[in-house]
């Protein structure tokens, strides 16, 4: 008896007579020592019998138009644009760059910025030089990066009460 059962797909290759000529005989020489893979032939052997035996049936004509009548109506996908959203957007925006002009002294930034336009040739330096002559600007005070800080919240705050408010159903 061999430790190793036919595959489904053995047998329904033997059955189908796709095997090739030694696989046929292994098949066989098998099938004479194994009482499992020669009852699992026999029933896919009844399998094939009651397939070809099997008619079929055909749907009448009126079939695609009965169930296409039953089927529901798809509903239309409602609009989320709300000018109110839009409008509230607008508003924190405003007010957030708002708060950032009115406790933000601009002029180390826009001389951070000319250098870094005004210098072509040696941008690398340039950026960092400007970099630093706008953070010695600032006096070691933090409050630029809390207010970026707040900005930033402020911001998240309003994207996540207008815009993702509609989408947590």
């Amino acid at each position: 008896m061999s430790l190793k059962h036919l595959t489904d797909d053995e047998m329904q290759e033997y059955l189908d007579g796709n095997l090739s000529p030694e696989n046929v005989l292994s098949v066989e020489r098998h099938l004479e020592s194994c009482s499992f893979c020669k009852e699992s032939l026999k029933q896919y052997q009844s399998l094939y019998v009651g397939l070809a035996n099997d008619e079929g049936f055909d749907l009448p004509k009126s079939f695609v138009k009965s169930v296409i009548s039953r089927l529901q109506a798809k509903p239309e996908a409602k609009s989320h644009f709300n000018y109110a959203n839009i409008f509230l957007t607008i508003l924190g925006i405003i007010l957030a760059v708002s708060i950032t002009f009115y406790y933000l002294d601009l002029k180390p930034l826009g001389k951070a910025i000319s250098n870094v336009l005004l210098s072509q040739y040696e941008f690398g330096s340039a950026l960092l030089v400007s970099i630093k002559s706008f953070l010695a600007g600032s006096n070691g005070n933090i409050s630029l990066l809390a207010l970026a800080g707040l900005t930033l919240l402020m911001i998240a705050a309003l994207d996540r009460l207008v815009f993702q408010a509609k989408y947590r159903w």
